[in-house]
């Protein structure tokens, strides 16, 4: 199996997605998870130039940014760091978050910048209580912390629970006021892609972009571009009788004589098994089912017109001629999500 990514998509998603912000608000990119599964360090550099921050979950990976020469600003979402790497995001200018009080003395001692996280709804990470981020803030000028940014996140899309969405920006609103009288310059942040399509009031000072950089958003009538396509190699083919059965625990039997090809993906490459019962994939010749349980390395195919011969590519996520299969269709098939598809289908 191959993966292949095209950045030139990604930077027109970006475009696209910038076209829509409102007047001096700023774009992160989130790339975290390999960048969704496109490739962290790739896609940093494709695009550095057109955003303004970069967000990831882990410090390993914003150390790898910097590694690769990215000069702009990094967040690293996830909170309680040990100290040697508190240490290390001090020297190399990378922010990081804060839910409490923990290490306040480590951040201001070596300069680090931080981005406090608010919890309004999600019950996760952050802040959940006004009193706190009160207490917080007082705590971080006494210790002489640089606060930075103010963040939280949306529990849903917009479309999927609009009330819930709108009570979350209320809350983060307050949580906002509370802290910008304290450090009246701080990067509020709360919309994710939906949030920022569907909802412009919610722009606050950034937006965090993530499934939208990869093509997908779930505004409607907003077309963007998908940027990973997944192709195989047919490995093997064949003729089987009726009655004759496919792959593991039997599970496909043929009620006529028919030719199959064997194809070089499986689980084993992300892939889910649950595609396998109703899955397709897109040939030269039109798309054909996948048939059988789906195998750790290989999975089965009905060779519709026994057409596809060993060694010819196949395309399980992507564009072939006029047919498209998307993240979001396999996710439905899978009983997923698309982030998920994306960050599992990769090369070995």
């Amino acid at each position: 199996m191959q993966v292949k990514i095209n950045f030139e998509n990604i930077k027109s998603n970006v475009k696209k997605i910038k076209g829509q912000l409102n007047d001096g608000v700023k774009m992160c990119a989130v790339v975290k998870a390999n960048a969704y599964g496109h490739g962290l360090a790739e896609v940093a550099q494709y695009i550095e130039n057109d955003v303004d921050f970069f967000a990831v979950a882990r410090f390993e990976e914003a150390m790898l940014l910097r590694s690769v020469g990215i000069k702009k600003q990094i967040l690293v979402l996830n909170p309680l760091l040990p100290k040697s790497d508190v240490e290390i995001a001090g020297k190399y200018d990378i922010t990081l978050t804060a839910d409490g009080a923990e290490n306040l003395q480590l951040f201001a001692d070596n300069k680090v910048k931080i981005h406090l996280k608010v919890d309004t709804g999600m019950n996760r990470l952050g802040l959940k209580y006004l009193s706190e981020a009160k207490k917080l803030c007082l705590r971080c000028k006494q210790s002489g912390v640089i606060v930075d940014g103010i963040y939280s996140h949306f529990a849903s899309t917009v479309n999927a629970d609009p009330k819930m969405t709108f009570k979350q920006y209320r809350t983060f609103c307050k949580f906002t006021q509370t802290v910008k009288m304290h450090y009246p310059n701080v990067i509020a942040h709360i919309c994710n892609t939906s949030g920022a399509l569907c909802c412009p009031a919610f722009h606050c000072d950034m937006v965090r972009i993530g499934i939208g950089l990869y093509g997908y958003t779930d505004r409607k009538f907003f077309t963007l571009n998908p940027c990973k396509t997944v192709l195989a190699k047919v490995v093997e083919t064949k003729r089987i009788k009726e009655g004759q059965t496919v792959g593991y625990d039997c599970k496909y039997l043929a009620g006529c004589e028919e030719d199959i090809a064997v194809l070089d993906c499986g689980y084993g490459d992300g892939l889910f098994r649950e595609y396998g019962s109703g899955g397709q994939v897109l040939t030269n010749y039109g798309k054909m089912p996948i048939i059988g349980n789906i195998c750790m390395d290989l999975l089965m195919i009905k060779n519709v017109g026994k057409q596809l011969k060993k060694g010819d590519t196949v395309i399980l996520l992507g564009k072939c001629g006029k047919n498209f299969i998307r993240a979001d269709e396999i996710a439905k098939i899978c009983g997923t999500i698309p982030y998920e598809i994306l960050c599992n289908l990769r090369n070995r």
